[in-house]
């Protein structure tokens, strides 16, 4: 008589306490950013600073690289379209990224129409016209490294700083 092999994967108790872990996860992270002061560039780079934080732990539980595209109206949070696409692809013909507009924590968000906004990847001043988020936060913990600046005319920028080790950084402006 043979042994079956063991069977593996997750029980439907642990999905569920992963679901409930991300829900109330969620919900610290919205009720803790509380209102949206959206001409203000401190304010905008804490709300995203913990949203991005927030993201890139999902990436982590979920095992996959998810993404954050910075453009000059605002940002949006992006997955990956299928679980075998090569996501760090510089195919610009394929749209490997979908936008996450359901979720109302990850909706995107639009800038104040007077702020200025810059991205360097790299020491290089980054498109900011791209489908593909420019910004990744990896399964391993990792993030690509960044520099983002907002600034109101005539002011010093703020400036939110993404690390390799998936360490984010604010300074305010002024």
């Amino acid at each position: 008589m043979q042994r079956a092999a063991p069977i593996s994967g997750y029980t439907l108790l642990e999905v569920l306490v992963v679901v409930l872990i991300t829900g109330i996860m969620t919900g610290v992270v919205v009720f803790s950013l509380g209102g949206d002061d959206r001409a203000d560039p401190d304010a905008q780079l804490e709300r995203l600073a913990g949203l991005a934080g927030h993201w890139c732990q999902r990436a982590v539980l979920e095992g996959r690289p998810l993404g954050i595209r910075i453009n000059p109206q605002g940002y949006d949070f992006r997955m990956p379209d299928g679980p075998g696409d090569n996501v760090l692809s510089d195919d610009d013909e394929q749209e490997l990224w979908r936008s996450v507009g359901n979720e109302p924590a990850f909706a995107p968000h639009v800038w104040a129409d007077q702020l200025q906004v810059s991205l360097l990847l790299q020491g290089q001043q980054a498109p900011l016209d791209t489908l593909r988020p420019q910004i990744v936060c990896f399964a391993s913990g990792e993030l690509t490294p960044f520099v983002l600046n907002l600034r109101r005319p005539g002011q010093p920028p703020a400036t939110l700083e993404g690390e390799f080790t998936g360490q984010l950084r604010r300074r305010d402006a002024g």
